[in-house]
């Protein structure tokens, strides 16, 4: 019988048949992916990754704008980490949260290493996406999170798949490299709370780097444990706690996960997406901040007991933990009507309005909400100065599947960061070829675009 990473090695070597509707949501994605990547291409910690890489050396075969041409892992480096900044990137929650696209990277660089297809990336997508939910949505007990480790962990059985089949290596080492990513990309949880690092940025682009590395050395002849998962010293027992590896390994197919991933509307913490929203919302039918004597915000269970909801980011240290505080994205939503990247420039602390709001707002259980879960939804109430209480709620977060962004909303999104670093006319260009990816016989075409 086979190992269960055996089995999930053959099955993320199947073919896939997009139809339709998936081959949409998949170009989506890689537009809203591309858009997060040239958003967060300034900021600091992308800068440090295009630095490192570029003492690092390599064989300058695939594109990281900002850098120029270099090797395929250190691409996934620089790239990932520029994707991941702005904490504007696609999700899913199961039993912990995911941000499937930071194999979007792997995908580009294996493709553009060997000259391959937009029909080929997007089929790599789709299987990459579904690795790494089955794992999001099947292991854990409770969760990775219970258990000290960052959700990005599993995106390294996700990232090995992804460049195994774009490598096109055999399933015999498709399955070693996945059981090398298991033994090697495991992330710890710490880089997530107290007062968080800029590391956050880097977390899945390091673990996709782990995935593409673990896929060479496979090819290469190195072979990894194949009791990876079930093993006495294995992932599940170890890592996990517990696992569903018969759903994990189930054959793939329609209904594809990746039709289920939400698209972020705004650069927060993702369970702050239905708040946000909501305060919005209340900003626009003429809501004040300084006519607010209490504001509370509405969350299921599951989100009060992370660390966005930890006391100590009421008051955020740092755009990192800023993004992840549920007091703060709804405070600065309601003060500006706005939840973009300007609204994260920590000298807005400064600002004894919203220090005051902050001061009288409060996180709350909503039973709706969390019999509604993994929905995230939210909701956020504010009593008034004249005695008025105003609320507004979504049952669905925006960009959830049950209530997904208009297509000029998404555009807009990518414009937006997209723009100022290609100017309007590339930028529409590149946007354009992404909405016709399957028609694209050499993804280099596209990367071309980028550099």
């Amino acid at each position: 019988m086979p190992t269960a990473v055996e089995a999930l090695a053959a099955r993320a070597l199947t073919p896939v048949a997009l139809d339709t509707a998936l081959l949409g949501q998949a170009k989506a994605l890689v537009l809203d992916g591309l858009g997060c990547l040239l958003g967060g291409l300034a900021s600091p910690p992308a800068r440090a990754a295009r630095d490192a890489a570029a003492t690092m050396g390599g064989t300058a075969e695939c594109t990281a704008p900002g850098l120029g041409r270099t090797s395929a892992p250190l691409a996934v480096l620089a790239n990932g980490t520029a994707l991941r900044f702005l904490d504007a990137n696609d999700y899913l929650f199961g039993r912990d949260p995911a941000h499937p696209s930071g194999v979007l990277p792997v995908a580009l660089a294996c493709a553009e290493r060997g000259g391959l297809s937009g029909h080929a990336v997007l089929e790599a997508l789709v299987v990459a996406y579904e690795v790494h939910l089955r794992l999001a949505l099947h292991a854990g007990s409770p969760n990775l999170w219970g258990r000290g480790f960052h959700h990005s962990t599993n995106l390294g059985f996700a990232a090995s798949a992804c460049a195994a089949r774009l490598l096109g290596l055999s399933a015999e080492q498709a399955a070693h490299a996945m059981a090398i990513a298991g033994t090697h990309a495991v992330t710890l949880a710490q880089l997530q709370s107290g007062g968080i690092a800029n590391i956050k940025a880097s977390a899945e682009a390091y673990t996709a780097k782990t995935g593409l590395e673990a896929a060479m050395l496979a090819q290469a002849g190195i072979t990894g444990p194949a009791a990876i998962f079930e093993g006495p010293f294995g992932w599940v027992k170890a890592v996990a706690g517990e696992a569903d590896l018969a759903a994990i390994t189930a054959p793939f197919g329609a209904p594809w996960l990746l039709e289920q991933v939400c698209i972020k509307p705004y650069a927060a913490v993702a369970t702050a997406m239905a708040p946000v929203q909501a305060a919005l919302d209340l900003h626009a039918q003429g809501v004040r901040a300084e006519a607010v004597e209490a504001m509370t915000v509405k969350l299921p269970r599951f989100p009060l007991g992370t660390p966005s909801a930890a006391p100590d980011r009421r008051f955020p240290a740092t755009r990192e933990s800023a993004d992840h505080s549920f007091w703060y994205c709804a405070c600065i939503a309601l003060l500006e009507g706005a939840c973009g990247e300007a609204q994260f420039d920590l000298a807005k602390l400064a600002n004894p309005a919203l220090r005051r709001l902050l001061e009288r707002t409060e996180l709350e259980e909503d039973a709706a909400l969390t019999a509604n879960w993994p929905a995230a939804g939210g909701a956020v109430s504010v009593r008034l100065a004249d005695g008025r209480v105003l609320e507004s709620r979504h049952e669905w977060p925006p960009g959830h599947p049950r209530n997904p962004l208009p297509p000029a909303v998404l555009e807009a999104k990518f414009f937006e960061y997209a723009t100022p670093v290609l100017g309007q006319a590339r930028a529409a260009a590149l946007a354009q070829a992404v909405w016709a990816l399957e028609e694209c016989g050499d993804i280099r075409d596209l990367m071309g675009m980028l550099a």
